[in-house]
């Protein structure tokens, strides 16, 4: 746990020539467009029997999200966006520096809310439990993992500058990472929506349970 807060610190530190502007909202608004495009939507939905979705609006579900997200207010860094177990490799024995994970799969890292990649780490949204109304892990949990991403963050930066944010602290990414492990679950439902792979069409049956996330 100490070496992926420390490695998620250090990602999160990185200087990179991109854009900053952020793409998160937008790119969840474009898959949705893209979906009702290439696909009777509304029509598999009736055939399909999917209540959730019958009875539910994904856009406007997610814009009750953002502005969560826009309230909450979490800093603009440089963020994996994909920061969840199938991109996280254990050695079976350590490197030179006795590190034994390895992150991997970049194809969306890029300028966007930090607390993106809280919430994708903590967020059950990729796995069975998504379905049983518990999509979160207990803060127990998450606590000694923030505890260990400041420490990092303070080596990298320095004690005064760092914890001078306000929003620097463990109290606040747990609030964070509450709010923005409801995007995984709402991006999962976009992307599975327009996908054309027969694999991800079934998966799409089974996410679609979870976009009532005001229940």
């Amino acid at each position: 746990m100490k070496e992926l807060a420390q490695k998620l610190a250090r990602f999160h530190s990185l200087q990179v020539p991109l854009s900053k502007k952020n793409h998160l909202h937008q790119s969840i608004v474009d898959l949705h467009a893209r979906a009702y495009k290439k696909y009777p939507i509304d029509q598999l939905i009736a055939e399909m029997k999917l209540e959730t979705l019958a009875n539910n609006d994904l856009i406007s579900e997610f814009e009750f999200i953002k502005k969560l997200m826009i309230k909450t207010d979490s800093p603009v860094v440089f963020v994996h966006n994909d920061f969840r177990n199938r991109n996280l490799l254990v050695k079976d024995e350590g490197g030179i520096e006795g590190d034994m994970i390895v992150v991997c799969d970049f194809e969306y890292a890029n300028y966007t809310y930090r607390a993106y990649d809280f919430g994708t780490l903590f967020s059950k949204a990729w796995g069975g439990m998504a379905l049983k109304r518990k999509p979160l892990v207990a803060d127990e949990v998450m606590r000694p993992f923030f505890e260990e991403y400041i420490d990092e963050m303070i080596r990298i930066h320095g004690r005064e500058k760092y914890l001078s944010d306000k929003r620097n602290t463990v109290e606040r990414m747990l609030l964070e990472v509450k709010v923005f492990h409801l995007i995984p679950i709402m991006f999962a439902c976009v992307f599975f929506l327009q996908a054309d792979e027969e694999k991800q069409m079934e998966m799409f049956t089974r996410t679609s349970k979870m976009v009532s996330v005001r229940c």
